[in-house]
């Protein structure tokens, strides 16, 4: 029988989370209803934004207590809800992966997110991802289930995915200002913001990459504070989760298990324990990924298809598609058969020149750590040198003490980000091919600006707080509920996606050449109406103003009207009216991602709907559907 006084300690921990996370949501759906056309000056002066709103961080984590831990937690969220409310008023054709503020962008020249996105979709469906997004299927997986619990809409799954990622950020955040101090932690947090904004938003494998790089450090930097091996081990499995989901630096899983072998070694014995259950954490981690691609993965798709062009590329001295470009005929293989003709060609190649792969990784080693490459997404040079200099000052720090536990672990995993970076070279894909590591690299300049508040007895700014406030249980219950979202849902999707989602009554004629017809599924929050300028005061999504709209192709396309009716087929959507609206679906007959063009007032106002659209697809892009009229099939099956 538990004792009355746990069991009041328990119900207060209860309430105290519930009341968060409800304090959390009506914050994040505070800023998010109401809109922001500029918040904090983002738009004009990112270097006056980042100083505000590390100001105003600093001021939501001093107060101690659950005071703290609300005004933190609310904060945190505030910030993250911000910038997301931005990239909705702007409407951007441009920005990273994006189209119009909402949909994933299908452009040849970055259709990732398109792809994932239509994977989910093809998830919920049909019950496989698509070809590529089979590589990485932790992310598109959490992407259908998310779109399954919102029946699909895009703009709630956006900022679910959002709010995912900023508490794993507030958790990695407390936990090191529980250590190191509020300036510390409030860093952190800053700099884990400054990479993420460019994926707020976005539908890419970034964001659960970094999600669950900074739920798995701070597990790991609690087992480590805390000296204890359960937790250093479960962060390790969150760790291997978080480079399954974005492919980075592998090495520094490797680095960890060898770290805790050390680190929490009986003398003279090293940790044979810790050996076993870190190898059987990583083990771990690969199999789950590896058992989510066999149950929901397309056919001929390979996992980590896209390293085998990479590493190609780091041989020859090139990028990723020089060997598309030395091999065209690559370009006509399947997927799986794509990557083992390159892996045999990299096997060539290390056999003719053994010494190309110490010259691919002396080039990308001298690209990152001698350039602003690890900051870059910081606002301007002195900052990013600023940032390295407070880096190079903790590993020094560190580096000469060698018997702290604390110290082991930042040499073991930069030894591991070292070694790695070869394999994830910087030309290919710039700093966010390293998103499940960037906590590590926001951690660093923390800690050095610890170190120098400590040097320089500023004892508020560097004190640690070594009281937890929040429940204990907290992290760990949402590593798992993050962790059974991801690995279990897509798995139940698959058992239940071909009783409920039989399409076989769909017309097969829809899915031959130069045929007009097109069928999805119709989804509230998922298109943008364009509507005109006297309507409404500001753009924001799903309603944009026709001349924002006008000004956003204008931007992304050329500087005059001319330029952009030079494009083929694009004077159609320059020219588009107010009273359209665009919708983002899955083309339920060719698996195709669809963005149906369509006047606003011929969509069918109730969600779930199968629905036919007449029309023809554009010449401009092979995407883009310009219906005439949309007719209701039925409600699915």
């Amino acid at each position: 029988m538990c004792a009355p006084g746990g069991r009041r300690r328990f119900a207060s921990e209860c309430l105290m989370t519930v009341s968060l996370v409800f304090a959390g949501l009506f914050v994040c759906a505070a800023v998010l209803m109401c809109g922001v056309s500029n918040p904090l000056g983002l738009k004009s002066n990112c270097f006056f934004f980042l100083a505000v709103a590390s100001s105003m961080l600093y001021l939501a984590y001093y107060p101690s207590g659950t005071l703290g831990v609300f005004t933190s937690f609310c904060a945190t969220l505030a910030l993250f809800s911000l910038q997301l409310a931005w990239i909705w008023h702007k409407g951007t054709f441009d920005h990273l992966f994006i189209l119009l503020g909402l949909f994933p962008s299908a452009d040849v020249t970055c259709p990732d997110a398109a792809w994932y996105y239509n994977g989910a979709l093809h998830l919920l469906e049909k019950g496989s991802l698509g070809v590529v997004s089979s590589r990485r299927p932790l992310f598109p997986g959490l992407l259908a289930t998310i779109s399954g619990l919102t029946q699909q809409n895009l703009q709630v799954t956006v900022a679910v995915i959002m709010l995912i990622t900023a508490c794993a950020c507030f958790f990695f955040a407390r936990e090191v200002q529980r250590s190191h101090g509020r300036l510390a932690g409030v860093s952190v947090l800053a700099i884990l913001f400054m990479f993420y904004r460019r994926f707020i938003g976005v539908l890419s494998t970034e964001s659960l990459g970094l999600a669950f790089g900074a739920t798995g450090m701070a597990v790991l930097w609690r087992g480590l504070t805390e000296k204890r091996v359960n937790l250093c081990v479960f962060g390790i499995f969150i760790f291997t989760l978080a480079l399954n989901a974005r492919a980075g630096a592998f090495f520094v899983l490797p680095a960890l298990v060898i770290w805790g072998w050390w680190a929490f070694r009986e003398r003279p014995i090293l940790s044979r324990r810790f050996l076993i259950y870190g190898i059987g954490a990583v083990l771990l981690g690969f199999g789950i990924n590896y058992l989510i691609f066999y149950v929901v993965s397309a056919a001929h798709s390979f996992p980590y298809a896209n390293f085998a062009p990479t590493l190609y590329g780091m041989l020859v001295g090139k990028n990723w598609g020089q060997a598309f470009i030395d091999h065209p005929e690559l370009g006509e293989l399947s997927e799986d058969k794509m990557a083992q003709s390159i892996y045999a060609m990299c096997a060539e190649i290390l056999r003719a020149h053994p010494m190309s792969i110490l010259v691919g990784s002396l080039r990308a080693w001298k690209i990152v750590l001698l350039s602003k490459f690890i900051f870059s997404y910081m606002p301007n040079i002195r900052i990013i040198m600023v940032l390295r200099l407070l880096s190079l000052i903790a590993l020094l720090r560190y580096v000469f003490s060698k018997k702290s536990m604390l110290a082991s672990f930042i040499l073991f995993f930069a030894a591991g980000v070292f070694f790695s970076i070869p394999f994830a070279p910087p030309w290919d894909g710039g700093v966010r091919i390293y998103a499940a590591t960037i906590p590590f690299f926001a951690l660093m300049p923390s800690l050095g600006l610890s170190i120098l508040c400590r040097a320089a007895r500023l004892r508020k700014a560097g004190k640690s707080v070594v009281r937890r406030k929040e429940p204990a249980w907290f992290l760990p219950a949402f590593s798992l509920l993050l962790i059974l979202l991801c690995c279990c849902g897509p798995i139940i999707i698959k058992a239940v996606s071909k009783v409920f989602n039989d399409h076989a009554w769909l017309p097969v004629a829809a899915s031959l050449p130069g045929n007009q017809s097109v069928y999805f599924r119709t989804s509230s929050g998922s298109s943008i109406n364009l509507v005109p300028d006297d309507a409404i005061s500001k753009s924001y999504v799903p309603n944009i103003r026709i001349s924002d709209f006008r000004s956003q192709i204008l931007k992304r396309y050329g500087a005059t009207v001319d330029n952009v009716r030079g494009y083929s087929d694009m004077h159609k959507f320059f020219d588009l009216g107010p009273h359209t609206s665009l919708l983002a679906r899955h083309d339920l007959v060719s698996g195709r991602y669809l963005l149906i063009v369509v006047k606003s007032d011929a969509v069918p106002k109730k969600a779930g709907l199968i629905v036919e659209a007449l029309g023809r697809r554009s010449e401009w892009l092979g995407y883009v559907f310009f219906a005439d009229s949309i007719a209701p099939l039925s409600e699915g099956k």
